[in-house]
């Protein structure tokens, strides 16, 4: 008799990187749907589905109740969209914000009951939880090809669009949908 069972995790994207175990387990992999329990799981939880990641995993049964089940191997598994669809890379350069002054900036303006780090992106840093808007830093000149990568990366990680948060030395691009600060105004000397 087989000691395994098989088992489904679940990952955001964005709004946590941790892998999330389903209460469901099988005798077999092939009963386990990915992109059903994935879809499932996204309007349970109003997330954007293309934006979950799953896994299906082959867990010991002699352990399955205590600490999630012993993992054995993953069986199979499917990326999320937005992870392949994340922007191509703009070289920032020197303007590039260290994470030193991410977090400085995010200590200065926020409290961190209000905001979400989001990692793994050039300028986006964080997500404000009351509206929704990213939260983007750098450490130089806020121009246009800033602007549009902030729009590619919002896009990528779910946010809203059509509002921006920035912060940096200087902006030679503006509209209504950025509200910029420069780093002076917010006490930061750089």
């Amino acid at each position: 008799m087989s000691t395994s069972r098989f088992c489904i995790e679940i990952k955001h994207d964005t709004k946590h990187k941790k892998w999330r175990r389903l209460s469901v387990i099988t005798l077999s992999p092939e009963a386990l749907d990915g992109d059903a329990y994935r879809d499932q799981f996204a309007r349970d939880n109003q997330m954007n589905p293309d934006q979950v990641a799953w896994r299906i995993l082959e867990v010991d049964a002699k352990t399955v109740g205590v600490n999630d089940g012993c993992f054995v191997r993953v069986v199979s598994h499917k990326e999320s969209a937005a992870t392949a669809n994340r922007p191509e890379a703009l070289d920032l350069g020197a303007a590039k914000a260290s994470e030193e002054l991410r977090a400085q900036v995010l200590n200065v303006v926020y409290e961190e009951t209000c905001i979400q780090r989001i990692d793994g992106y050039q300028l986006l840093v964080a997500k404000h939880l009351t509206t929704g808007v990213g939260i983007y830093v750098i450490d130089g000149n806020f121009g246009r090809e800033h602007f549009k990568l902030a729009c590619e990366e919002a896009k990528a990680a779910g946010l809203k669009a059509n509002r921006f948060y920035a912060y940096g030395v200087t902006a030679t691009y503006a509209g209504q949908s950025i509200c910029f600060s420069k780093f002076d105004e917010i006490g930061i000397r750089r």
